[in-house]
């Protein structure tokens, strides 16, 4: 490294970030480390952050396995009001074929049946909707 090269300290600042959290370069390194050794005020402060910056990471690490927690369970939740829409839907679809013809079985055998399938199948629709409308605007 040029040791003729002195960089004010808002520069070095900025790069004790990437410094300490790992992402900086060999050479970036070098350079903290060697400025570090001639100032000693800067060699503290780049101690002082690696515990906070350390933290922070752990934090967003936390956050986005949760974030990624409730996304599944979005996810599974969008997919059983589907197969409960699906297969209420279906049900009503129960048939037979006798001499009169068709004879669609909870419609005819129980109606009261008939209707409260008819109104999950509905309302399982609707909401497997509004999941996949609320889903597309993040994009998944």
């Amino acid at each position: 490294m040029n040791d003729a090269l002195e960089l004010p300290r808002p520069v070095m600042d900025d790069l004790a970030v990437l410094y300490v959290s790992g992402e900086a370069s060999a050479e970036t390194r070098e350079l903290v480390e060697q400025y570090a050794a001639q100032h000693a005020d800067y060699a503290s402060a780049l101690r002082a952050e690696a515990p906070e910056v350390a933290r922070t990471e752990e934090a967003m690490e936390v956050a986005e396995m949760q974030a990624l927690k409730r996304t599944k369970e979005y996810l599974f939740m969008r997919t059983l009001f589907f197969a409960m829409a699906v297969a209420f839907s279906l049900s009503l679809g129960l048939f037979t074929f006798n001499d009169d013809g068709v004879t669609f079985l909870l419609f005819r055998d129980a109606p009261g049946v008939f209707w409260a399938f008819s109104g999950v199948a509905v309302a399982s629709w609707v909401a497997w909707g509004l999941m996949r409308r609320e889903l597309a605007k993040t994009g998944l």
